[in-house]
């Protein structure tokens, strides 16, 4: 199991690698959006998360709360994945660009 996820982070880290992380970032978040994934950047780090719907009382007004599924940080020029959960590792490794 853990060389099933390795590969797939793999897969992930060599799409990483073709830019920087703004691209990374630019090129990932439209493929998650639909799945109900986002992604946000600050430094060097890009956080992941995903989106749980919350509806009010009454049902009116939809909330989203954000949960924190990966990190993705560059350091000394290696991408480094921080607590990585593993269907948001199998989503990342499907929607990604493959050349």
């Amino acid at each position: 199991m853990v060389d099933i996820m390795e590969d797939k982070l793999q897969i992930v880290r060599r799409w990483a690698c073709r830019g920087n992380l703004k691209q990374f970032l630019t090129d990932m978040q439209p493929r998650i959006a639909p799945l109900g994934y986002t992604a946000e950047m600050s430094i060097d780090t890009i956080r992941c998360y995903r989106l749980v719907e919350k509806k009010s009382l009454m049902g009116l007004r939809k909330q989203y709360l954000k949960e924190p599924v990966m990190s993705i940080r560059r350091r000394n020029g290696t991408i480094e994945f921080q607590e990585a959960d593993e269907q948001f590792v199998d989503v990342l490794a499907s929607v990604a660009q493959v050349d």
